[in-house]
């Protein structure tokens, strides 16, 4: 019997990707599959993923259209067979071997649909391993172990360390959204208001990698980041989960906010829609609370940024200026122009 199925979707990760299946293929629990989703790779993804899957029958090797993560990470729900599912990203790896054998044995005592460990970060840049994190992002780290409710923890970062029960997921058709960004948080938080409880394990199970790529803030990407925001912010109000609304709205004006921020002065109208649409889903109390404020405090940023921009751009027009008008630039002008003639007559010559 399969005990575990590893999700891996896989989009030009040839510079990870051994390190990420090593630390899988070298888990204590051997009775697992490893579900790896090419998503259209352009580099040597493929062919790595080929020749792991040769010299080891755990995993299985599947190739798409590139078709986004989300739907990668889909069709490995779908082609799963083990009893649990767990997501690894390409770029990350599990820090010890034993992770998959605690996490299975967790959830088969404790009888929870989710079982799940603590969080950390990998600094690609210097190296640094961080396990301690600030207040925003308190659900990485567990206070104690044993069985928690979901309305008495309200997180929705770090999906990736909790094992699901395969059937609990196709019974409730918990899929991850067709997002470009942030498609993480509502599968995570629809699946943890759906499951109810989950059982926390005080152990780090996951090595999330960053530093090593740049992201890019798309108008695309941007939309997307406002859809699943306001996904979460939907589920929280109506299950009356408190703290994750207040956490959500956080999201949105804190740490995401000067991303939202860059795409209003871009002129991507569609931005302000999007943040009406999470703004309109609150109680009438939220939106005393920190509705307004928040929306002044985001125009007054727009506004001061651009007339930063505008006399950034007046300036650079000026020196501009001053340079074309300066005895220099016109002397030089003149003396490149002596040789602009010179070479265009000797090539005039040339063609006669």
């Amino acid at each position: 019997m399969t005990k575990v199925s590893i999700i891996v979707p896989i989009y030009n990760m040839e510079l990870y990707l051994k390190e990420c299946l090593d630390s899988i293929l070298s888990q204590t629990l051997k009775e697992i599959e490893v579900v790896c989703i090419d998503d259209g790779s352009t580099d040597r993804s493929w062919e790595i993923l080929a020749e792991y899957a040769k010299a080891d029958a755990r995993i299985l090797p599947i190739r798409q259209e590139n078709q986004g993560v989300s739907t990668a990470r889909n069709n490995g729900i779908k082609k799963a067979s083990g009893k649990y599912l767990i997501f690894m990203d390409p770029d990350d790896w599990y820090p010890e071997k034993d992770i998959l054998e605690v996490l299975f044995e967790k959830a088969e005592n404790s009888g929870c649909q989710i079982c799940g460990g603590e969080f950390s970060e990998y600094n690609d840049r210097t190296g640094e391993v961080r396990t301690e994190f600030p207040e925003q992002y308190f659900g990485y780290v567990f206070q104690k172990e044993g069985v928690i409710e979901y309305r008495d923890w309200q997180f929705d970062f770090g999906y990736h360390r909790f094992l699901y029960n395969r059937e609990f997921i196709l019974e409730h058709q918990l899929y991850f959204p067709k997002l470009i960004r942030f498609q993480d948080p509502p599968f995570f938080v629809k699946a943890m208001i759906t499951a109810e409880k989950f059982y926390a394990v005080k152990k780090v199970v996951y090595r999330y990698r960053y530093g090593h790529r740049d992201l890019k803030w798309t108008r695309e990407k941007r939309i997307a980041l406002l859809k699943g925001i306001y996904m979460d912010m939907d589920m929280a109000v109506r299950n009356h989960l408190e703290r994750l609304v207040d956490l959500t709205w956080f999201r949105m004006t804190e740490e995401f906010g000067e991303i939202i921020c860059c795409g209003i002065i871009e002129g991507e109208t569609e931005i302000e829609e999007w943040i009406r649409r999470v703004y309109d889903c609150l109680e009438i109390d939220r939106k005393e609370k920190y509705g307004y404020p928040f929306y002044r405090r985001f125009r007054d940023e727009v506004i001061l940024l651009k007339e930063k921009q505008r006399k950034e751009d007046e300036r650079l027009e000026n020196e501009i200026k001053a340079i074309k008008n300066s005895i220099t630039f016109r002397v030089g002008k003149y003396l490149l122009y002596i040789p602009r003639c010179i070479k265009l007559a000797l090539w005039s010559r040339k063609k006669s």
